[in-house]
């Protein structure tokens, strides 16, 4: 099993990205197993079926309010709220 240990959060985007880079990188090099440990920075990653609700606008804002970054994964079901403990 590979093991990344990030030190810490990119932030929400950045993280995500990152991520994305690992499954990839995982899938086209058949290395194995992957884990990833961090500790990310209080994120609410909504779906894309949560983004062409209409009332995307004022829970994005909703989010910020609460200290929440917010971020829209390219698959996956509705909002969830990710904190410092996850």
């Amino acid at each position: 099993m590979k093991l990344i240990r990030q030190r810490e959060s990119l932030g929400a985007e950045q993280d995500y990205r990152r991520s994305l880079s690992i499954l990839d990188a995982a899938r086209s090099s058949n290395t194995g197993p992957v884990l990833r440990i961090y500790q990310p920075r209080p994120t609410v990653a909504f779906g894309r079926r949560d983004e062409l609700n209409p009332g995307f606008a004022r829970a994005r804002k909703a989010a910020l309010d609460a200290g929440f970054a917010p971020l829209v994964r390219r698959v996956g079901g509705r909002a969830a709220a990710i904190t410092a403990g996850a």
